[in-house]
């Protein structure tokens, strides 16, 4: 249920010394909830870090960046100002190698494994996507942790996210042994108030939004918007005749009336040729965000429909 690599610490018994946290596991599989413990442990979770997917604004954007001048610098200032600190990011073996860790003062890892099927579901919900490349994804992302796992070095803790809903008393117990917190009964009380599913305010903060809407065809041109709602990045879209895909496109042309509504400046508009397809009037005509479930407004309908006379 709860693994420890190596030397296996139990109970409640106490890490002491300095030492660094470092949470990591798949996306969406259980990693907001484990920082949100390790933050109740009394535990600094990161600079920027918000109240929902504890995530540390300065070290996720190091690692982005490989930046590893600016990533050791935040290491330092961290261990100057924190006996013990921890940050979370999700997919660690993306940006770091194994070797990597040792920058870090006394790693400690916890690692989160959660059954593919409901990584997937969760990418669905958040994301809009189709379930099989979602499952795809989330396979192939657990064995590539797993080879990242197999080549560290420092202590290990592994967590199955639904034992840990399922015995959430004997998984704080277990993560406080390993973190080596908290010092305080309410603490405790706080991490195992931490170790709940689906929690309504992760959701809505982690769902991807989009809108946007077919205009219209005139002169064998299709116009319209879209957008993914806070982001100002074009979408991608994808237009399907009777549900074939023929045509890649991105949604990125101004638009004042979108600019004067406030949305990234209004370049989300699109155009695209529809003429090779008018000889099929009664073709249904689908306009999709690319990769995702999502449809524009006024999809469905027959092309000869959408026609302006």
């Amino acid at each position: 249920m709860f693994l420890n690599r190596p030397a296996p610490v139990t109970g409640l018994e106490r890490v002491r010394g300095p030492r660094t946290v470092i949470v990591t596991g798949l996306a969406r599989s259980g990693t907001s909830m484990i920082a949100q413990a390790v933050k109740a442990a009394g535990i600094f979770i990161g600079a920027g870090a918000d109240d929902v997917v504890h995530e540390d604004v300065e070290i996720g954007a190091a690692l982005e960046r490989h930046d590893e001048p600016a990533l050791e610098a935040i290491i330092l200032a961290r261990n100057i100002s924190h006996q013990v600190w921890a940050f979370k990011r999700p997919d660690l073996q993306q940006y770091l190698a194994p070797a990597g860790l040792q920058k870090f003062r006394n790693p400690l890892l916890v690692v989160t494994f959660r059954d593919v099927a409901a990584m997937a579901r969760r990418a669905m919900m958040s994301e809009q996507m189709a379930a099989w490349p979602m499952l795809e994804q989330a396979a192939a992302g657990q064995l590539a942790l797993l080879k990242f796992l197999a080549a560290v070095t420092c202590p290990v803790m592994l967590v199955s996210y639904e034992k840990a809903l399922a015995f959430p008393d004997h998984f704080v117990a277990a993560l406080s042994g390993f973190v080596g917190g908290p010092e305080t009964a309410s603490g405790a009380g706080e991490m195992r108030d931490a170790v709940e599913p689906d929690r309504a305010a992760y959701i809505r903060a982690m769902r991807k939004s989009f809108e946007g809407v077919i205009d219209y065809v005139a002169d064998g041109v299709m116009s319209g918007w879209a957008r993914e709602v806070g982001s100002p990045a074009p979408v991608q879209l994808t237009l399907l005749l009777d549900d074939l895909a023929v045509a890649n496109f991105t949604a990125d042309q101004l638009r004042p009336d979108l600019a004067a509504l406030g949305y990234g400046g209004g370049r989300h508009g699109f155009a695209v040729s529809v003429r090779p397809f008018l000889h099929r009037p009664h073709a249904i005509a689908r306009v999709q965000v690319s990769g995702r479930t999502f449809e524009l407004q006024k999809s469905g309908r027959p092309l000869a429909q959408l026609i302006t006379r």
